[in-house]
């Protein structure tokens, strides 16, 4: 049993699903990289609340829970 070539119509029915395939993965891709890693704004954020908080411990310690 000898195999031949694929013909031209099956490679041009293949091709459009490896698009579709290539575009879904690489948007489940980007959509992973912005959910689960967290951009530089965000560890900004974090810092300025932790700077203000201990602003307030050091000058005001009485008012910390206020």
């Amino acid at each position: 049993m000898t195999r031949s070539a694929p013909r031209q119509d099956q490679v041009r029915s293949v091709r459009p699903f490896l698009v579709v395939w290539a575009v879904f993965w690489l948007l489940v891709f980007a959509g992973a990289k912005f959910l689960l890693f967290p951009s530089g704004l965000a560890e900004r954020m974090d810092f300025r609340q932790l700077y203000a908080a201990g602003y307030q411990a050091r000058t005001d310690p009485a008012n910390l829970a206020d």
